[in-house]
């Protein structure tokens, strides 16, 4: 009798473990709405000017960028709002929000429905990284990036809105990325 109680026991403690185990391969994408989103993003940078050298590795597009928001930040916090377009298949492939480099590539995700966190690694400008994201409902999110970098840090914090269920006029990623 007391070895089938332990046994029992023992198949009780792997059930309500196997529910409480973090969630693998066949969990839920982040839970959050498709369509038109607006993400507000305060960057700091701890960077010291990026050399020649590495700005002529990056894609146009993105030496483009880098280039006007040295220019405007002048080594001060800098913040942006952005309209971005989130897919049922962008938010299904942990692509939130779409628009990766494509000089990077995921290395690692872990997520539940209401958090992602993406380690990223990239090849134009050498860096890691990692992104979190979590769902505070459907509708909004809060999120950051860290990246070191070979001459310094990059943070952003993101406060993200959904907006509507589709997404007129908005074209949030460079023509490479389409």
């Amino acid at each position: 009798m007391k070895k089938k109680f332990l046994v029992c026991l023992a198949g009780a403690a792997t059930a309500l473990f196997a529910a409480c185990a973090p969630p693998v391969a066949n969990a839920e994408p982040l839970y959050v709405k498709p369509g038109a989103w607006e993400l507000t993003i305060a960057t700091t940078t701890t960077v010291n000017a990026i050399t020649p050298r590495e700005l002529a590795k990056l894609p146009p597009y993105r030496r483009a960028m880098i280039e006007k928001s040295m220019v405007h930040r002048g080594g001060k916090p800098n913040a942006s709002v952005q309209k971005i377009c989130v897919t049922k298949e962008d938010v299904d492939r942990d692509r939130f929000p779409p628009g990766d480099d494509p000089d990077c590539t995921r290395q690692n995700v872990v997520r539940t429905v209401k958090r992602m966190i993406v380690t990223t690694s990239c090849s134009g400008v050498p860096r890691t990284g990692t992104i979190t994201f979590e769902a505070k409902t459907p509708e909004s999110l809060a999120g950051t990036i860290d990246q070191p970098t070979s001459n310094g840090k990059f943070h952003a914090d993101i406060d993200g809105r959904w907006l509507a269920p589709i997404c007129v006029g908005i074209s949030d990623r460079p023509a490479k990325m389409r």
